[in-house]
């Protein structure tokens, strides 16, 4: 199962990886564990949390699972402490501004020992990076942009500040940390536009994408954060019930030393290797057919010269030919 996950994009696996981590870390003796996630589609939590009861909520309808309910993150129709955990991944971010804080405060509410929010934060460089793909997407679609990214600029991002005033104010014991080196997330996430969204069709590019996905998802995912938040992409909050028990999930922090850059470097080269020959052979295709199609053309002007020949030999009178 665990192999299996490795395989999904690496900004995906990044996020879930940490939930998820953090959630065994505060097992104990609990064989099964009771677990909102809010916004999650794809079902993506399940996959890590086999053993686990996961229920979603969401306030449109996207499944017809009797574990999806339908509602608004903002008012959660549960008691307190429903749910041993409440989740979501870059949800807050397409939360209005004013709603924000209700929204830290129902997932605080329903959990019974914490919850965890995770989600992108205002900043310089997150604004700037964020145009960059937007920029590319744009390029590679023929004009359309990029859904998710035009929405955090609708809303606006969180502003880490007022974040924690909002849970300073409100007496909760919280922890926030950072998750995804900015530059990583940055050429990952355009290479995987380029890959994935526009040149699915070949198999093989997608199959050496994947390779590097795995790579990442073992050799970076568990270590992708740092001390300086300005360098990262992503906040985690977590908001626990249980003093003393927040601290778990804070493990080691990315350090290059860590990352075997020339086995990094040699998969995303079988990514854009693969790419140019997928593209090299589709373009030879394309000219064998254009090709085949200049000589059936040739060959049709052929006939319709001979076919105008016979038609004028026709149309000539005995006289004319006399003459």
């Amino acid at each position: 199962m665990m192999d299996d996950v490795k395989m999904l994009s690496f900004d995906m696996y990044e996020k879930y990886f940490t939930v998820a981590s953090y959630i065994n870390s505060m097992r104990k003796d609990h064989g099964t564990f009771r677990i909102l996630e809010v916004g999650g589609r794809g079902g993506v939590l399940e996959k890590f949390l086999p053993n686990d009861q996961i229920y979603i909520l969401d306030q449109e309808q996207i499944s017809d699972s009797p574990n999806f309910i339908l509602g608004d993150a903002t008012r959660m129709p549960f008691e307190d402490g429903a749910f041993d955990f409440v989740v979501s991944c870059d949800v807050l971010e397409h939360i209005d501004t004013n709603d924000r804080e209700k929204f830290l405060l129902e997932h605080h509410r329903c959990s019974k020992y914490a919850s965890v929010v995770i989600a992108p934060f205002e900043g310089d460089d997150v604004r700037k990076l964020e145009n960059h793909v937007n920029e590319n997407y744009q390029k590679l679609s023929g004009g359309e942009t990029y859904r998710w990214l035009d929405e955090h600029r609708v809303f606006g991002l969180p502003n880490e500040q007022n974040i924690v005033s909002a849970l300073q104010k409100n007496r909760i014991n919280y922890t926030i940390f950072s998750l995804g080196n900015s530059a990583l997330w940055n050429f990952m996430l355009n290479l995987s536009h380029l890959v994935v969204f526009f040149n699915w069709k070949y198999s093989s590019v997608y199959e050496k994408f994947n390779e590097l996905n795995r790579f990442f998802n073992t050799h970076i995912a568990p270590y992708d954060r740092d001390e300086k938040s300005s360098e990262n992409y992503r906040r985690v909050i977590v908001m626990s019930k249980e003093n003393g028990r927040i601290e778990l999930i804070q493990k080691d922090y990315l350090s290059v030393s860590r990352v075997n850059w020339k086995e990094a470097s040699m998969y995303v080269w079988d990514v854009l290797i693969e790419l140019i020959v997928a593209k090299n052979n589709e373009l030879g295709e394309v000219n064998a057919k254009l090709r085949e199609a200049k000589l059936m053309i040739a060959q049709m002007q052929e006939k319709i010269d001979e076919l105008e020949t016979r038609l004028k030999n026709m149309s000539t009178t005995p006289d004319e030919k006399v003459k």
